[in-house]
């Protein structure tokens, strides 16, 4: 594929493909935003916003507002900041929840331990109606390269947000810029030999 190509279509991916939780856009002022930014840029990500001129203010996050328990209150979902963000829009993800008038998290966002809840792409996410103990589960998709996409089944367990274990769906973009479902087979034949593509 011409490298030309990848950045145009990645462009396209932001721009088309509308989160599925857009609905539900949180809007805050800069007072509530203080009130969860500690949680969102602990002191070492704001030193590294800071070397890459970035900021950690709620314009550099995608955020929404989802009800996750059922308890009429809704919880908050973070993306971002953005200056932590990957090349293709894969972002720490960040839920919290009210407890008499204080915000706690429910997930370490940008956590790297196997089967933790850290990193999300927004356009390609959404809440399940299904819930697994306290708090509904989760679709999360992430970019892993322009054309390949993953999404992956998060239940709540064990007091955190866990991988499902075989949950994992493969994608393709397809000519209309739409996310394609195909086998595990077909997405690594393609990613690995450019064949059997869309």
């Amino acid at each position: 594929m011409r490298s030309w190509l990848a950045p145009i279509l990645t462009l396209l991916q932001i721009f088309f493909l509308s989160p599925l939780w857009a609905e539900n856009n949180l809007r805050l002022s800069p007072a509530e935003f203080d009130q969860v930014k500690p949680m969102l840029c602990d002191a070492e990500t704001l030193e590294q916003l800071k070397v890459i001129k970035k900021t950690c203010d709620f314009e550099s996050f995608t955020a929404w507002s989802e009800d996750l328990d059922g308890d009429a209150k809704p919880e908050r979902i973070f993306f971002g900041p953005s200056g932590e963000c990957g090349a293709h829009g894969n972002c720490p993800i960040a839920i919290l929840k009210e407890e008499k008038g204080l915000w706690k998290l429910l997930n370490k966002p940008g956590c790297q331990d196997e089967g933790c809840l850290g990193w999300a792409n927004a356009f390609a996410s959404e809440v399940l109606p299904g819930r697994t103990g306290v708090f509904r589960d989760l679709l999360v998709g992430q970019d892993l390269g322009s054309f390949y996409w993953t999404k992956d089944v998060y239940q709540w367990k064990d007091g955190r947000y866990q991988l499902k274990a075989g949950s994992t769906s493969y994608y393709l973009v397809d000519s209309d810029v739409k996310l394609q479902k195909v086998s595990k087979a077909r997405w690594e034949q393609c990613q690995k030999t450019g064949k059997n593509c869309l």
